[in-house]
């Protein structure tokens, strides 16, 4: 195999015409589906995995989106009529630092597809004036017009591209998984939890969770019937559960396991109240094993649920109904950002005490905001 030139090793021939300008944007527009195409359908093991020093493919997808923050500014210092365009600041372990190992790469995958978007609408609307502008490049140290950047940016595109391409020819063959019926079971990975499809093994937790834990007492308790007693009724439930294991899935869940990374379930995400066309849903959760309890892991596994969810661009606003009696659930929407939006007062009696039924609802405008943030 030919290898290619390092990045910082490159030289450009910046000699293409002004009329090749729809030609780089078409190419700036598509390497968002490029990369999608290239990396959706393959295992965490294989995304997430370095060799040395060297970034994961998943890493290399986080640089792709820190890097548009320069390709936006160096298109600010062309609009100011800058002589001389800034320079790159990426100091050694910013990608590292940035834990894009730990995040969902569908929610990776839409911020550069959003990113992308936003620089390819600001160039559509230039003149020719404004393309041809000049300035100078800090570290080639030559004149460049913005036509000659976007040639630099769809270049350096191209390069983590094929980097990529390098890696899975590295990766086994086994864990590349295109079209294998085992990608796609851990649909996001954080820190301390995971999110993945259903598995039969989680058979005796699901049966137990309807038989004993306190997050019964907190989630609808009155929609949860009695606790399991026979042995019957628990063989019934079991049974119920596999052959859900066996139906097929949804491409964009409805539900996921909350795990350990381990694998171990601690319980679960969902998805409901989806209309047509889905751009709103609610969410909700539940940590089944006690001893998890107030540790984090409820708040980290929802915000690994909601950037899968937003992952979907039709997706526009997220809801979560909680009650009175679930300070929990509560103090989780507020530290995720939710915005209260109504209480129904005394909705429901329940063991002697009027319960609230309190709304909360997050745009996704916010969530990004926050994302971006940190």
């Amino acid at each position: 195999m030919v290898s290619k030139t390092p990045w910082l090793e490159r030289h450009f021939d910046f000699g293409l015409p002004l009329s090749a300008f729809p030609l780089l944007l078409e190419r700036l527009r598509g390497t968002p589906a490029r990369l999608e195409d290239r990396v959706r359908r393959l295992e965490p093991s294989v995304l997430t995995k370095r060799l040395g020093e060297t970034w994961s493919i998943q890493e290399i997808v986080g640089h792709l989106i820190q890097v548009e923050d320069l390709w936006e500014a160096r298109l600010d210092d062309y609009l100011a009529g800058a002589t001389q365009l800034r320079a790159a600041t990426f100091e050694p372990g910013k990608v590292e630092r940035a834990g894009f190992n730990q995040r969902p790469l569908r929610g990776l995958l839409y911020d550069f597809r959003l990113r992308r978007s936003q620089l390819v609408r600001r160039l559509e609307g230039l003149d020719a004036a404004v393309i041809e502008r000049v300035a100078t490049h800090p570290r080639l140290q030559r004149p460049m017009r913005l036509l000659d950047m976007m040639i630099f940016t769809v270049e350096h595109d191209d390069h983590h591209l094929a980097r990529i391409s390098e890696l899975l020819l590295i990766a086994p063959a086994a864990a590349r998984g295109a079209g294998h019926a085992a990608a796609g079971k851990i649909l996001a990975r954080g820190t301390n939890v995971l999110l993945r499809d259903r598995h039969p093994h989680d058979a005796d937790s699901y049966v137990r969770w309807h038989t004993t834990g306190s997050w019964r007492e907190y989630d609808a308790p009155w929609e949860q019937g009695p606790p399991l007693e026979t042995e019957e009724q628990k063989e019934g439930l079991r049974r119920r559960f596999l052959h859900t294991c066996q139906e097929p899935v949804p491409k964009a869940r409805l539900t996921a396991i909350i795990a350990l990374p381990d694998g171990r379930p601690l319980g679960w995400v969902s998805r409901y109240g989806t209309g047509s066309p889905p751009i709103a849903c609610k969410v909700g959760i539940d940590i089944c094993e006690d001893e998890f309890l107030d540790r984090g892991l409820g708040t980290e596994a929802l915000t690994l649920w909601i950037d899968y969810q937003f992952s979907d661009p039709a997706l526009h606003r997220i809801a979560l109904d909680t009650w009175s009696m679930n300070p929990r659930m509560v103090r989780v929407a507020h530290k995720l950002g939710f915005t209260p939006e109504g209480i129904e007062r005394e909705q429901r009696q329940w063991q002697d005490a009027w319960l609230d039924l309190i709304h909360f609802g997050l745009l996704r405008r916010e969530w990004e905001a926050r994302r971006r943030n940190g």
